[in-house]
């Protein structure tokens, strides 16, 4: 029986474009610097590929693509330098988002399980979406992050539930699809934003469900609902 909905924030429940095209033209700029002039086109294919290949840290593996490891460090350090504050002021939250969190607690308990800055609570606060979720694992405050298995076994011990109990709401493969089935959650994608282009590099690794718009999410949690009853 399907008792749980934990949720990812950023390209599911938040916005995240709006800074996605800051980090990629603060990149671009910092690679100039650095005597790299990317075009944008050659510079969309390169992010392509690492979204596709599941790069770790993404915005590292875009300066190694181009990089020297040492200088790529220091790239780093200036990007992060330049970006520092924005991957919470430029998100915002989908307009479609309470009244669907309204819906959803009055027949399950929701959860975040998000790598995220802890800075992001405040836009959560600000926008009164916390008094929907009765506990949030989010890395920037427990210093855990996606996809290691201890925030996922963390996230069922308060739910107190079993795998079975609960359905993973994720924009990524790499981070949500994959370590969520490997507890046996049931796992809902969302397949739109910078992440959509990920696909599955082992039918295993396949979502149970996907959507390609947040309006289809409680289609899909009914459907969650009565193939777990």
């Amino acid at each position: 029986m399907l008792r749980w909905l934990f949720f990812d924030l950023g390209g599911v429940l938040l916005d995240e474009s709006a800074f996605h095209r800051r980090m990629f033209s603060t990149i671009r700029e910092v690679l100039t610097e650095y005597g790299h002039s990317v075009s944008e086109e050659a510079f969309s294919r390169q992010a392509y590929q690492l979204v596709e290949s599941y790069a770790p840290t993404f915005s590292v593996s875009l300066f190694e693509a181009y990089l020297e490891k040492e200088e790529a460090e220091r790239a780093v350090s200036i990007y992060r330098a330049r970006i520092a504050g924005k991957d919470v002021e430029l998100q915002r939250v989908f307009s479609e988002v309470p009244p669907m969190l309204e819906e959803f607690r009055h027949s399950y308990s929701l959860a975040i399980i998000a790598n995220q800055h802890a800075r992001i609570v405040d836009l959560l606060e600000a926008q009164d979406l916390l008094k929907y979720f009765s506990f949030r694992l989010i890395s920037g405050e427990i210093g855990i992050a996606k996809p290691a298995p201890e925030i996922f076994t963390r996230a069922l011990s308060l739910a107190r539930c079993t795998p079975t109990e609960a359905v993973m709401i994720g924009d990524r493969i790499d981070n949500d699809v994959i370590p969520a089935k490997a507890f046996g959650m049931f796992t809902i994608r969302l397949k739109a934003g910078t992440w959509a282009r990920q696909v599955a590099l082992d039918p295993s690794h396949a979502p149970d469900l996907e959507i390609h718009d947040l309006k289809e999410t409680p289609q899909a949690v009914e459907e969650s609902r009565q193939r777990l009853a």
